[in-house]
């Protein structure tokens, strides 16, 4: 083979060699490139998963209300005949000048073992009362009576749904729909008309507020309760219980509207212990209409006595 020959075969193969080198360069970027998307996509994956396994959150309440009133350390049918709306009598409370009051809430309701009485009587030991709010579809033979009872203390009994259905994006035949029907089982049972309305999650549009005929009751005070319901173990429920009790009394202050559930054995634990805590520190336990008063109308939304 002549020295010719030899440059223009030495001269293919250095060719050959880099266009090789070039196509791996290529290829890696390329997997690169396809890493970095995948560990987005697992990434986001993850949170579209968590967010669904979590439900919607609760409206957010009134950002003031984050400064604590007190220090406090812890411890490690066929649908009926529609009838007339509402009608309200402004309850102004009759509690003294310079006593702190608080209004506690419970959603979800009523409770299939029990607990709802027993919500009603820890109110009543110490002459207070709370509000309810019920889903209409969830009363029946073994919890009615207990929901009569809690009306004969002197609770609130108030709407939540008939479905716990979101309503923000619900046509306003079928929300009509279920605030009747609810109001027509919480009348059957009671004996009185529902005047106070509570969506489900808080969710609700300032154009349906304006729409209804109930005032539409939020909170000041997110007890997180739903979120720390687990007692499989005696240490997780202990330190769930503890959470609840934490959010309650760092952030209730006077004429705070406090959110709880019902149907939750930590709820009811957590409580008992924080009530027994805001007793001695001078806290009185009044329903939604008590705190409010004469200021309490259909068309408006209310979070707390200050934000109203």
């Amino acid at each position: 083979m002549d020295e010719q020959e030899r440059r223009r075969r030495a001269e293919r193969l250095k060719a050959a060699r880099k266009r090789r080198r070039r196509k791996v360069m290529v290829n890696r970027v390329l997997a690169g490139l396809f890493l970095v998307a995948l560990i987005f996509a697992i990434i986001a994956g993850i949170v579209l998963l968590n967010d669904y396994i979590k439900g919607p959150e609760p409206a957010t309440p009134d950002p003031t209300w984050n400064t604590p009133a007190v220090a406090y350390n812890p411890t490690s049918t066929p649908t009926p005949s529609p009838t007339e709306a509402p009608t309200f009598t402004p309850t102004p409370s009759p509690v003294p000048e310079g006593v702190k009051r608080v209004a506690f809430t419970f959603d979800d309701g009523p409770d299939y073992n029990g607990l709802t009485l027993k919500f009603a009587e820890k109110l009543a030991s110490y002459g207070g009362k709370g509000t309810w709010f019920i889903i209409g579809n969830r009363v029946n033979d073994e919890n009615r009576g207990d929901l009569k009872k809690a009306a004969e203390l002197g609770m609130e009994i108030g709407i939540h749904a008939w479905t716990h259905d979101y309503y923000f994006d619900r046509n306003p035949d079928l929300l009509a729909d279920e605030l009747q029907k609810t109001s027509d089982i919480i009348y059957e049972v009671t004996g009185k008309r529902p005047t106070l309305f509570r969506p489900p999650g808080g969710n609700f549009t300032d154009k349906q507020v304006t729409e209804i005929s109930y005032p539409v009751i939020l909170w000041s005070v997110d007890t997180e309760d739903w979120k720390n319901k687990g007692n499989k173990t005696e240490e997780e429920r202990s330190d769930n219980v503890q959470r609840i009790v934490d959010n309650i009394m760092r952030n209730t202050r006077d004429g705070s509207i406090v959110l709880m559930h019902e149907i939750y054995n930590n709820s009811y634990d957590a409580f008992c212990i924080a009530i027994d805590q805001l007793a001695k520190e001078g806290y009185i336990f009044v329903s939604v209409p008590e705190l409010i008063g004469d200021e309490l109308l259909p068309g408006h939304k209310y979070t707390s006595w200050y934000y109203r």
